[in-house]
């Protein structure tokens, strides 16, 4: 065999680690592949491991054996059963380090083709005149940034993935709302019951239940809970209440994957914050994570949209789509003012105006604090030209306060039960106003509430009419003009 070479330790890290968990083979393909290997014999290694995984089968430990034995001398030289085992049992090389493995690889890889190049580029000029040696530089210069650019295994789409005769499916966990690899951003004003949304899609996640008991969950599976918001007794409280409330057995609820943290001082502006995230990604592989709350994570200027996209760029972005892993951030909105009721919700998310538009997706929850009744909005999906009916949720508790659940209605059709049942009874109609704060009530918004009311009048239900220059009255069925004086 060859002598040894600082690298040859971190290879041997790496391809033990993909032996033992051969799941995160695209995870370190996707930075440093077999031909980034120093070594013949590693670089055979890995080629195995990569075939196992195209067939569907894991490159453990008995396969990559197997295949040696079989290898009838197709394997490089000096690559023995014997070495093999050894190499195996005496290395360090942990899963959760591939991410770091694979990037040192990539590196020496790089440097060494730089070292190459630099020899064929002095042999080449030593006997050239003053305009070759120049010809010679600019040519070896333009090589380099190509091979700068794809050595840093940029992601890409080909015209033949686009052109493919089926769309590929849209990889949905909570349908219609949350797709893998998503970027949410989460926002209501403070004590709008957002972490407990949250929580439910945690547990719907973990579990495999529908969210809201409304949403179906089209991909299960571990959960990572970020929280520096609600101490850890509340939050004990929380997780025995709403899986009670969906009736889960205790001994069942108690193995859900979640793996909730809480007030652990974790800012993710920083090296180490980002660092402690990903060493529990790596860890523990979420299908989701959830950040409870942004203001709390970051220590970031968030009227800064430089800052802001900063931090999304260097510390969120990257995970969700190195790990494909979903992303939930619950964050802030302002109180409203006069001049809301003329835009959409999403502008009122507190800070930069660039947030709202950093991410894959954005939600709303909007309602009055004195009800149980609010009304959850998905005012931006990457995935569909169309986007999921808004929701009215609702926060109900058992009679002896031990179980809670959320409970959650298409919001539109209980607006169009609600409108009927509220003209109805005023045989003198109502003003707008007047409908709009009697819908308030029952947890719809007014963005909502203005489509219906012109659905209603086009077809007729409703009737209408401008009272004065600012006045809109409607009624159902005839109008008693005496009851509008008195």
């Amino acid at each position: 065999m060859e002598g040894p070479d600082p690298i040859d330790g971190v290879e041997r890290a790496l391809l033990c680690a993909l032996t033992t968990d051969p799941s995160r083979v695209p995870q370190a393909v996707a930075i440093a592949g077999p031909d980034t290997m120093h070594r013949d014999f590693h670089r055979w290694w890995y080629e195995q491991i990569v075939r196992a995984h195209g067939e569907g089968l894991d490159g453990d430990l008995v396969y990559v054996a197997t295949a040696l034995q079989a290898s009838n001398g197709h394997a490089p030289n000096g690559l023995t059963l014997g070495w093999f085992v050894k190499t195996y049992t005496e290395s360090l090389g942990r899963p959760q380090h591939i991410h770091s493995y694979a990037r040192k690889i990539a590196d020496a890889s790089r440097t060494r083709e730089i070292k190459r190049d630099l020899i064929q580029l002095g042999e080449a000029t030593e006997d050239s005149g003053a305009e070759s040696t120049v010809a010679l530089l600019s040519r070896y210069t333009q090589e380099m940034r190509k091979r700068i650019a794809t050595g840093s295994k940029l992601r890409s789409v080909s015209m033949a993935d686009a052109m493919r005769a089926e769309l590929p499916p849209v990889p949905w966990i909570a349908d219609g709302w949350l797709g893998q690899g998503d970027v949410v951003i989460f926002a209501g004003e403070w004590a709008s019951g957002k972490s407990i949304l949250a929580l439910d899609l945690a547990l719907s996640v973990a579990g495999g239940f529908p969210w809201m008991g409304r949403v179906p969950i089209n991909r299960t599976g571990s959960v990572v809970y970020l929280d520096e918001e609600n101490n850890s007794r509340n939050i004990v409280r929380r997780l025995s209440r709403m899986a009670r409330g969906r009736n889960l057995d205790p001994e069942i609820a108690a193995t859900l994957p979640i793996r909730y943290l809480t007030k652990n001082a974790i800012h993710l502006g920083t090296p180490r914050g980002v660092s402690i995230l990903r060493t529990e990604i790596e860890a523990h592989k979420p299908v989701l994570v959830v950040l409870d709350s942004l203001i709390r994570l970051h220590g970031q200027d968030e009227n800064s949209n430089s800052d802001m996209a900063r931090f999304f760029g260097e510390a969120i972005v990257p995970l969700a789509a190195q790990y494909e892993v979903a992303f939930v951030i619950l964050d802030h909105m302002r109180k409203p003012n006069k001049d809301d009721d003329r835009f959409d919700a999403g502008h009122r998310i507190r800070g930069a105006g660039d947030k709202a538009g950093v991410g894959d997706g954005l939600w709303t929850l909007e309602g009055d604090r004195e009800s149980d009744s609010r009304t959850l909005s998905c005012r931006k999906n990457r995935w569909e030209d169309s986007l999921p009916p808004a929701m009215t949720t609702r926060w109900l508790v058992s009679e002896d306060e031990t179980a809670a659940w959320v409970e959650a209605r298409d919001a539109t059709l209980s607006a169009e039960a609600a409108v009927p049942a509220i003209l109805s009874s005023h045989r003198g109609g109502l003003l707008v106003s007047e409908i709009y704060d009697e819908l308030k009530g029952r947890g719809i918004s007014r963005r909502s509430a203005e489509r219906l009311l012109r659905n209603l009048t086009t077809s007729g239900a409703i009737e209408r009419r401008r009272e004065g220059s600012r006045r809109v009255r409607y009624w159902i069925g005839t109008l008693d003009e005496e009851a509008i004086d008195a």
